[in-house]
């Protein structure tokens, strides 16, 4: 009954942080990025627009937004494009806090009221924006604004322990968004290994068959969204990989690719984010009520992140 009391306080909490999200913090439609994904969404709604447009027949095609495309296009036969593209944002907003507040819920021994200060944190600060690539305060839908939900999902499935479940919802933010549900869910699953196979996980060994069963289940279920954008990207004419970095991270996206580019004022954030993450996981973790594997998971992902990054640097910039 509490438990149920409580999802019904989260469910309230999200709707009004949504609401207050987009009175306070703004809409917009055709702005942005929305000029260049706006093309392909109409092609799929009208077969025949801009039928002879270079650009429109050539991001139509099979390949990262292949798939949000088509589900904007078709729902907007439907329904007004303009409602559309409403209608997801808002459900995008409310999705982002009730996860956030079940993610904060797991962590803290069923707090409420550091679920709903998390929520008012994301909406109102945003935390940092190293590489222009991690707000979650967008006023715009775009792909990676609508995937944004079910990584958090995959995240908080993978801390619960339901790898498999984990690594399906991935997949399907990966037919959103290619890097975004394929890099979280690499990073979930690893994760979740470090806490539940390596010799300090938070389990008792007897458990820790099921848990290779379950890894090796995700694995084949990750494999299999992997492998099908890995067919779609080969069946595409490519271009060598120098020359896609050399266009993509040097020429057109030097301030998301290349730490080189990017403000120094970005990086002081960013240091006094990670310090603070510091300071209140020490403080956090010296609570004698929270699991080990709770916190384990915390600082494994946090590490293989941070990891992550240094490996772009690496292998963008020097090598």
């Amino acid at each position: 009954m509490h438990r149920s009391s409580n999802l019904k306080t989260i469910i309230a909490f999200s709707i009004v942080a949504t609401a207050i999200s987009i009175i306070f913090g703004g809409y917009a439609f055709g702005i942005g990025d929305h000029i260049e994904q706006l093309p392909p969404v109409l092609r799929v709604a009208d077969s025949s627009y801009l039928s002879n447009d270079f650009f429109t027949n050539s991001s139509s095609s099979i390949g990262p937004r292949y798939f949000f495309s088509h589900l904007i296009g078709y729902a907007s036969r439907y329904i007004q494009l303009e409602i559309v593209y409403f209608i997801l944002t808002l459900l995008t907003k409310f999705f982002i806090a009730f996860v956030t507040m079940l993610f904060v819920r797991e962590i803290s021994h069923g707090s409420l009221l550091a679920g709903m200060m998390s929520v008012a944190f994301v909406f109102v600060m945003g935390g940092f924006n190293l590489g222009d690539a991690s707000e979650l305060r967008f006023i715009y839908l775009t792909p990676h604004f609508l995937a944004l939900p079910l990584i958090m999902g995959t995240i908080l499935l993978s801390l619960q322990g339901k790898i498999l479940l984990s690594s399906f919802i991935a997949g399907i933010a990966s037919l959103i968004h290619p890097t975004l549900g394929l890099e979280t869910g690499a990073l979930a699953l690893a994760a979740y290994f470090i806490v539940n196979i390596l010799p300090f996980n938070a389990f008792q060994s007897e458990d820790k068959p099921k848990s290779y069963r379950y890894v090796i289940g995700a694995v084949m279920v990750f494999g299999a969204f992997a492998a099908l954008w890995w067919f779609i990207f080969q069946s595409n004419e490519g271009i060598p990989d120098v020359t896609f970095i050399d266009i993509l991270a040097y020429f057109r996206h030097p301030h998301h690719y290349l730490p080189s580019k990017f403000p120094l004022s970005d990086y002081v954030l960013t240091a006094i984010f990670l310090l603070n993450f510091g300071i209140a996981w020490v403080f956090w973790r010296r609570n004698q009520t929270i699991s080990k594997k709770s916190y384990l998971f915390v600082i494994s992902f946090t590490g293989l992140i941070l990891a992550v990054c240094a490996a772009g640097y690496i292998f963008v910039e020097i090598i």
